[in-house]
């Protein structure tokens, strides 16, 4: 008797954790975000493809102060202010967002000009020892 209630409760807490792991997926898979705005009723939906997809704004020459200040800033989705911007002073908000699949810029080189000479190490003549020959001699 002891070990049909001991299975049947082992049963009940498998149950448990692999509904709890379903729902878990469904909730991280895609982040779903409306931002509301002056044109549309319903908002902006930003979706999330990636945990790492950005967005930044996009804006014309008559747009306001607020939203000029964050210039091509990048944001991840989740952390994007919403449109229009709390600070917005203009009656009809253009501004949009435009996405981009990371946040990070790849056009900029940011390593330091130190670590930059170990490219061109080598091109003065120098024999590149950083090459580990192998174990066996007959290699």
């Amino acid at each position: 008797m002891k070990t049909v209630a001991i299975v049947i409760l082992l049963v009940i807490v498998v149950a448990l954790l692999v509904k709890l792991r379903a729902v878990s997926r469904q909730t991280t898979r895609s982040v779903i975000r409306k931002a509301p705005t002056n044109s549309t009723p319903e908002g902006t939906t930003l979706q999330v493809g990636s945990s790492y997809q950005a967005v930044s704004f996009s804006y014309d020459a008559n747009a306001c102060s607020a939203v000029q200040a964050f210039g091509t800033r990048r944001f991840l989705v989740a952390a994007a202010p919403p449109i229009p911007l709390p600070d917005c002073t203009s009656s009809h908000c253009n501004c949009k967002y435009v996405h981009h699949p990371d946040r990070r810029v790849f056009d900029e080189d940011r390593r330091t000009p130190k670590s930059q000479r170990s490219k061109l190490y080598g091109n003065g003549g120098e024999q590149e020892r950083r090459v580990k020959r192998d174990r066996r001699t007959t290699d």
